[in-house]
């Protein structure tokens, strides 16, 4: 996760009220490092060096997505963040994601697509998703609030370190006309259970 997709996941769960957030898979910690003041950002991944570098910003442990050392009901967000096609059993991280949230909780999730080169290129990844993917893992447990693709962002503005603007095109391109789309992103709402 970039500075600012971080910045930008924050901007979004701020509106929904998140004050307790998991990031799921959360690497060095870049979620907790731009967390706004009054909240509180709780990690956990599988790579210990990760976590000794998290620690900086979150209460991280090592874990599995699979087997959550939480409290059910606990989190009022988890942020999901390129982890989920790493896992052996989404449905299982699903279900401890859907147990850990509150009623009403966020759930933010994004994943590269099967068109995506880094789907492919990185050995760890065991799958790619595309929006129906997606939506049948959390289908009748989460109110779908936004999904999108995602795309890869125009070379010349990444050189130029305009990575926003390029991002913005990107998404644009391939969420309207179907063409860069790179990732899927959703967003959705734990169902009142």
């Amino acid at each position: 996760m970039e500075e600012w997709q971080a910045k930008q996941i924050w901007k979004m769960l701020t509106k929904f009220g998140c004050k307790v957030v998991l990031d799921a898979g959360c690497g060095d910690g870049i979620l907790g490092k731009f967390k706004p003041n009054g909240t509180t950002v709780y990690g956990i991944d599988i790579d210990k060096e990760k976590i000794k570098i998290a620690k900086r910003y979150e209460i991280a442990k090592e874990g599995d997505i699979q087997n959550l050392p939480y409290e059910s009901s606990f989190f009022d967000a988890v942020v999901c963040f390129h982890v989920i096609e790493h896992v052996e059993n989404p449905q299982q991280a699903i279900d401890e994601f859907e147990r850990v949230l509150k009623p009403n909780g966020i759930l933010v999730i994004e994943t590269p697509t099967p068109w995506s080169p880094n789907a492919w290129n990185d050995p760890t990844h065991l799958r790619a998703y595309t929006k129906e993917d997606i939506l049948l893992l959390i289908i009748n447990r989460f109110d779908v609030i936004e999904t999108k693709y995602t795309g890869r962002g125009i070379p010349l503005l990444g050189v130029l370190r305009l990575y926003k603007i390029s991002s913005t095109i990107g998404d644009f391109l391939a969420d309207r006309f179907g063409i860069r789309k790179n990732h899927v992103f959703v967003v959705c709402r734990k169902v009142f259970a």
